[in-house]
């Protein structure tokens, strides 16, 4: 992995880390997640940039982690959120029908009328 539009290789520092990370992501899925380990280990192998992983990272290294569980964990979980379609799904039917100021369920009086 390498920044090729900057030409830095941003991922040198962590590199060890995202490997370490790949592995303990593979195994985590193999071990905890039941009936959708294969779906997901599927998931797994079609690859990826590991982008979110990689800026948690990064991030890590700017303060001072108690120790590298905490961040794998933080890595896997920015990991695994985008990777549930259904769960975005779930948010966008949410946010559709939760009443808003535009909605004509909702109704809003000034204070004056109310007076």
């Amino acid at each position: 992995m390498s920044a090729t539009m900057t030409g830095i290789d941003f991922i040198a520092p962590i590199r060890t880390e995202l490997e370490d990370f790949e592995q303990r992501l593979h195994t985590t899925v193999r071990a905890d997640l039941g009936p959708v380990a294969e779906a997901m280990e599927q998931i797994l192998e079609a690859g990826g940039k590991r982008l979110r992983p990689a800026l948690v990272f990064l991030a890590a290294r700017l303060g001072r982690p108690k120790g590298l569980d905490d961040v794998v964990r933080a890595a896997m979980a920015i990991e695994f959120i985008p990777a549930h379609p259904p769960a975005a799904a779930c948010a966008r039917s949410t946010k559709r029908s939760a009443p808003t100021r535009r909605s004509s369920s909702v109704t809003t009086t000034s204070p004056k009328a109310r007076t």
